[in-house]
């Protein structure tokens, strides 16, 4: 790596946090164009910001032009290093604050994406508790990949994740929270469809085209009938969906998401006594970082909003 042209020296003022602030969100939107509506101002504006604080580094952050967006080598060390210290400017001030017993500060939180259709998921429950208990805390909410979620918490961006559970990753802390059932799923226009549930085994299902899911390890549904490589990719459920609609694809779908196709004759689980499966939601936090005060009220109300009895 390039050394910079100079070394960073002085106290850390509250112009170089602005800063640092504005480049985190252009990089983890990916361009200056993209950050606008995220940071409310124009892309001109962003682009002297980034100036001034390549300055006040001596380093260049990012390329940026027709050729595209990309961190610099420099970019990406301080990339991570913003990260950790704006997560610890948060976590200071919430510790400041629960010492005058007022929860203030903020909450990021990630979801999977489809986790709203599933009848035990009580994240509003839970957050309708939170809000009544710490009303000065600001919460962020957003529905994202299994992937995009885990890196998130790993790199603080997000406070707490919650996931489905298809693999444990360093770094990370996973609590049960509830299951769904998941199955392969067919079209009405697919060569199973018609097909009586007890005609089918495990080694027809599996000289079927499936659509793999770019995020999930699908290793135990592929040891119980797809035994080949995925004929096509999809990113989230809705674009299995359209894969599955297609009638020539089959695709791991859980069974609440697809209610809606079924209840419409589009779709049907193929062979559920042999296929179904259960897969677990986890909630997700950083290792070796104590929740704050604001995460850990969260977690508890998140906990109470599951219970079978609500309390």
């Amino acid at each position: 790596m390039a050394k910079p042209t100079r070394s960073f020296r002085g106290s850390l003022g509250d112009v170089d946090i602005r800063l640092l602030r504005v480049f985190r969100a252009v990089a983890e939107s990916g361009g200056l164009s993209a950050a606008e509506a995220l940071l409310n101002v124009g892309r001109s504006t962003i682009s002297m910001q980034i100036a001034d604080l390549e300055a006040r580094l001596g380093v260049r952050l990012c390329r940026r032009g027709r050729g595209g967006f990309a961190l610099t080598e420099h970019g990406q060390v301080v990339h991570a290093a913003a990260l950790k210290l704006l997560a610890s400017i948060e976590d200071f001030r919430s510790e400041v604050n629960a010492a005058q017993a007022r929860l203030t500060g903020a909450l990021n939180i990630g979801f999977v994406e489809h986790s709203i259709r599933h009848p035990d998921f009580r994240l509003s429950d839970a957050l309708g508790r939170f809000k009544d208990r710490a009303p000065e805390v600001h919460i962020t909410v957003q529905a994202r990949n299994v992937q995009d979620i885990e890196d998130a918490v790993l790199h603080g961006r997000l406070h707490v994740g919650i996931i489905i559970l298809h693999r444990r990753r360093a770094g990370l802390v996973y609590r049960d929270l509830i299951a769904e059932v998941q199955g392969p799923f067919c079209a009405r226009n697919h060569p199973l469809f018609a097909r009586a549930d007890d005609t089918i085994d495990l080694e027809e299902i599996s000289r079927h085209d499936y659509v793999g899911r770019a995020y999930v390890d699908e290793s135990r549904a592929r040891q119980q009938y797809l035994g080949r490589v995925p004929s096509a990719t999809a990113h989230n459920l809705e674009a299995v969906m359209v894969l599955i609609l297609t009638g020539r694809y089959i695709g791991i779908m859980p069974t609440d998401f697809a209610g809606e196709w079924v209840q419409r004759g589009d779709i049907r689980m193929i062979a559920p006594d042999l296929t179904a499966y259960r897969r677990d939601f986890a909630v997700i936090t950083r290792k070796g970082t104590p929740p704050t005060p604001v995460v850990a009220a969260f977690l508890d109300d998140l906990y109470r909003a599951h219970r079978s009895d609500g309390t």
